[in-house]
């Protein structure tokens, strides 16, 4: 595979566009509500807003893998309401949310490696994965569902662990994105995956 990797770190001292900090305000007032640690352990209001900033005002199919308690999926919910919110994990009862609350919001309940969840899920445009972390499993999931990704598509990978950072980096499928500076985590890192348009793989 191609070993040419682009790795983005974040300099706060470079402000965010009005809806990049739309995206980041979001993260953190659900971080807030103790539904997620996106914003609180991690420092992912520094890195989504960039991921996501292209979908506001679009009707699309997002899908997050491994809800826990469910922030990740309010917050995908609140700031898409056009779209609708896919999520799936192993145990739902984990969830801290009521679904029936949110309108655009469906779930189920499998694991991340289910050979039939392709079969579960529309075309998507959106998808983030944050379940065992273990690489193994995140790039089985991945392939299963980068054929459902519609061209464009963005998928991404939380908590590379450290074992894991320089074989993500050879992988040559995915950038990564290092904010392990920011709050001092040493996962907190993102691999994603941006699947090319029709007009990039017709000039490949």
């Amino acid at each position: 595979m191609n070993s040419t990797v682009n790795i983005f770190t974040r300099d706060l001292n470079d402000p965010m566009d009005e809806v990049q900090q739309k995206i980041k305000d979001k993260m953190i007032e659900v971080t807030n509500l103790k539904l997620t640690d996106k914003s609180s352990y991690h420092a992912y209001e520094e890195v989504y807003p960039f991921l996501l900033d292209e979908f506001v005002g679009k009707k699309c199919n997002m899908l997050e893998v491994g809800m826990s308690w469910g922030g990740g999926m309010q917050i995908l919910s609140e700031l898409f309401p056009e779209s609708t919110i896919y999520g799936l994990d192993w145990n739902i009862g984990a969830l801290k949310i009521n679904v029936d609350d949110f309108s655009n919001m469906k779930i189920f309940e499998c694991s991340q490696t289910d050979p039939d969840l392709p079969n579960k899920v529309p075309m998507l445009d959106f998808v983030t994965e944050d379940c065992s972390h273990q690489m193994p499993n995140s790039i089985a999931t991945f392939e299963l569902l980068e054929p459902k990704l519609n061209p464009g598509g963005v998928y991404v990978i939380e908590d590379v662990y450290p074992e894991f950072y320089d074989d993500y980096c050879a992988d040559g499928r995915f950038d990564i994105y290092d904010v392990r500076d920011i709050k001092d985590r040493v996962d907190d890192v993102v691999a994603v995956y941006r699947k090319p348009n029709r007009e990039q793989v017709s000039k490949q």
